[in-house]
């Protein structure tokens, strides 16, 4: 196996900066940590417009939430759930079979994924592609996750 083949590579090295102890990381996430609170909320203040808006129309598009709550794993392996604008149907969980032919469900079923997925509401494809649906993760930035 060849090292600069990203696919094949499996472990994962953590680096220690040169110089740095328990006092200065410390200080480090403490100064981080200030940071993402002040640029996450003023970026919520000067964008809070513009997911009003995109709130209000995912509501006009389609029936149920505005907000989905999407599972992800964290630092050290943690579970956390991540804030996004919901961009398919309420029920594209639930019924997966009612909305997926029997090739697009295979490809589900192996990556989570499916190409042209039919349960993407009309919104939510134009979410996708401005990436505007991760917005509300200035939420979980906000409370730390």
């Amino acid at each position: 196996m060849m090292r600069n083949d990203l696919d094949e590579v499996a472990e994962y090295t953590y680096i220690q900066p040169r110089g740095s102890n328990e006092i200065s990381s410390t200080g480090y996430i403490f100064f981080k940590r200030v940071f993402d609170i002040v640029s996450s909320a003023c970026a919520l203040i000067l964008l809070s417009w513009l997911l009003l808006l995109v709130a209000v129309i995912i509501k006009l598009n389609s029936k149920g939430s505005v907000f989905f709550w999407d599972h992800r794993v964290g630092m050290n392996g943690k579970d956390i759930y991540v804030l996004k604008f919901r961009t398919m149907f309420a029920d594209a969980e639930v019924n997966v079979r009612e909305y997926l032919n029997d090739e697009q469900y295979k490809a589900w079923e192996k990556e989570r994924k499916v190409e042209d997925d039919p349960r993407v509401t009309s919104v939510g494809r134009f979410l996708w592609k401005t990436s505007i649906d991760e917005l509300p993760q200035l939420v979980n930035t906000l409370e730390g996750i």
